[in-house]
């Protein structure tokens, strides 16, 4: 059985957001990166099947790696502030 304890989300375009969420399953808790996407008329959020599941202990290597993605962007003039 899979328990799932969705932290958050963001808009990434129209009808599309990445979603973030711990889950327990047999192999033990993991965190899950997954893309949804609106499909159909009813306009119900559904996984693409697009995303990256890891084990909560690599919780602060993907900190590290996207504090230096966003370093990087910085550097490359491709933000210009905090936020993005």
């Amino acid at each position: 059985m899979t328990v799932t304890h969705r932290i958050g989300a963001v808009v990434v375009g129209e009808g599309e957001e990445v979603r973030l969420a711990f889950q327990t399953v047999k192999a033990g808790d993991v965190v899950d990166l997954r893309h949804y996407g609106t499909f159909g008329a009813a306009k119900t959020y559904m996984a693409t099947g697009k995303g990256v599941t890891v084990t909560v202990g690599k919780i602060p290597d993907l900190i590290r790696l996207l504090q230096e993605a966003e370093a990087k962007a910085h550097d490359l003039g491709l933000l210009t502030g905090s936020t993005g």
